[in-house]
């Protein structure tokens, strides 16, 4: 695979499909580069504006359709097997700086001017959206989601987190002991267990349940210095 020498060579992201044949690659211009196993071929998809720039990526679980953010806050929505492009302006007031796909099919995405959107394959905004205080960050839904039960967390500045259900907007936002630091990053352990990483190097694990929300179940600190990357293996 040769990337296509028309582009910007700095790549910021890539991303396979749910069926891993396409993988999009993100770079930074207003063309995302969509590299296709089967025809063993590049497809180049291009922003509504040559004036915006691609800053998030990324492909639904349950459709062949891509998502795009860009740096003045709209979304695409690319269906690979349609060739159907949806341009959605100014779902966003800012830049798209992450975002998470559901089981269920929707897309929330969060951006510098602090709001979190939940759109769904078509580009439909179904809830409305919702205003946090600090940027918000490692946004991700819950595996527990159902059709009847959507919630998600993500990271609020710099030292909370916020458990948010788009449907009903019902929220609660989650503070840590001074001590432990900022937050580097969490994952969802369980429908209802995050384990969560400080620049510290303590790591705990809290439960997520209604009744017990924001409890720290367990914690301890294996590095002295910041955790910025960990995997889980849910197998285990």
């Amino acid at each position: 695979m040769e990337f296509p020498s028309n582009q910007n060579p700095h790549i910021d992201d890539m991303q396979w499909d749910k069926d891993n044949d396409s993988l999009a690659i993100l770079t930074a211009t207003h063309v995302i580069s969509i590299w296709s196993m089967g025809q063993r071929k590049f497809q180049d998809i291009e922003l509504a504006s040559q004036k915006d720039v691609a800053s998030y990526i990324s492909w639904s679980k349950t459709h062949p359709v891509l998502s795009i953010g860009t740096e003045k806050g709209s979304l695409t929505f690319f269906n690979r097997k349609s060739q159907r492009k949806i341009p959605c302006i100014s779902k966003h007031g800012k830049k798209v700086t992450d975002g998470d796909w559901s089981v269920e099919g929707h897309l929330i995405t969060c951006s510098s001017d602090k709001m979190l959107t939940v759109s769904n394959h078509q580009g439909d905004t179904p809830y409305d959206s919702f205003i946090v205080k600090s940027e918000p960050r490692n946004i991700k839904w819950s595996p527990a989601c159902t059709d009847a039960e959507k919630f998600l967390c993500c990271i609020i500045g710099k030292d909370k987190l916020c458990h948010f259900n788009p449907k009903t907007q019902a929220h609660k936002f989650i503070e840590f002991e001074k001590s432990y630091g900022k937050i580097s990053a969490f994952e969802w352990l369980t429908g209802s267990i995050i384990f969560i990483t400080f620049d510290t190097g303590v790591c705990a694990a809290v439960s997520m349940a209604a009744e017990k929300m924001g409890t720290e179940l367990k914690n301890f600190r294996p590095h002295f210095g910041a955790i910025e990357a960990f995997n889980i293996n849910h197998e285990m």
